[in-house]
């Protein structure tokens, strides 16, 4: 099930509601569930699904402008909402990446990328048709 990424806005809502710092701790008190939000998904995962083909596609259709990328128009993104386990392969694959790209700046990780994209196409439940339409539109 996708979920828009208004849980991000949420979460800056709450933190720009806390208290100033404060010498004394007992006056600072995180609200109530901050910490559930803010560790919901891995930022990798979050990283990864923002930069697929499929993330890529989505904005193109429904941004604002044809020359600006906007923020509002990242918060229309609907992240797939699933448990960390399930966010692990692509985590893992980032590693792989970052790895690689740390070793050698220009390595290729086109393939990587690829299997990055195929997980999120089955996180978002995108039919062989949809892929293919994804796939043309991202070229």
């Amino acid at each position: 099930m996708a979920r828009s990424c208004g849980c991000l806005q949420q979460l800056n809502q709450k933190v720009s509601a806390l208290p100033q710092r404060d010498t004394r701790a007992s006056r600072f008190a995180a609200p109530r569930g901050i910490g559930k939000n803010s560790h919901r998904f891995a930022v990798k995962f979050l990283l990864a699904v923002m930069n697929s083909s499929a993330a890529r596609d989505f904005l193109r259709a429904n941004r604002q402008s044809n020359i600006h990328l906007y923020p509002d128009d990242w918060k229309q993104l609907p992240i797939p909402d699933v448990t960390r386990e399930q966010q692990t392969p692509i985590v893992q694959l980032v590693d792989r990446i970052l790895a690689a790209k740390q070793a050698a700046p220009h390595a290729d990780t086109t393939s990587l990328e690829r299997e990055i994209d195929q997980l999120v196409y089955q996180l978002y439940g995108l039919t062989p048709e949809e892929i293919a339409i994804v796939e043309e539109s991202t070229k």
